[in-house]
């Protein structure tokens, strides 16, 4: 399950860093009617320069409580609408982008699982989202007592 849950998450921060150079793209030429056309070749080349980044993290909680996998990337972001909504069954915001045709791409069961998987192992989930900032998913797994110990002391 956990491997799926990385692929999941790994495959959305990659669409939220494509839709967010789409709509760099998009704007900078939507700036050719109120500028000249030299400023949108400019936005145009500032969208194929910017640089996606995806990040992955596994660590221990600052109160050792838990292990934490984050998963964070500088694309689209959310808004507080499609925040409420991302985990629901069958949500999604790119059933008409899939990156390749014939994927299931936009599917809406990605978050959806993960949400399952994060409550099939007792894991807490969270996600942090600023639109055209980025996306940050945390899952974090609750420690045994045992663990804990042995970890503190060595």
């Amino acid at each position: 399950h956990l491997e799926q849950v990385l692929e999941n998450l790994i495959i959305n921060a990659r669409d939220a860093i494509f839709a967010k150079r789409r709509e760099m793209v998009a704007n900078a030429q939507e700036s050719r009617q109120e500028n000249s056309i030299d400023s949108q070749r400019v936005g145009i080349l500032e969208a194929m320069r910017w640089q996606g980044t995806i990040k992955i993290r596994v660590c221990i909680s600052p109160n050792g409580d838990f292990v934490v996998l984050e998963v964070s990337d500088n694309g689209i972001g959310m808004d507080t609408d499609t925040a409420a909504k991302c985990l629901q069954a069958g949500y999604s915001t790119k059933k008409d982008q899939a990156i390749h045709q014939g994927t299931s791409s936009g599917a809406g069961l990605g978050l959806t699982f993960v949400a399952t998987a994060a409550h099939r192992h007792q894991a807490k989930l969270q996600i942090d989202s600023k639109l055209a900032v980025g996306t940050t998913v945390s899952l974090l797994f609750p420690r045994s007592p045992k663990e804990k110990t042995s970890r503190s002391s060595t």
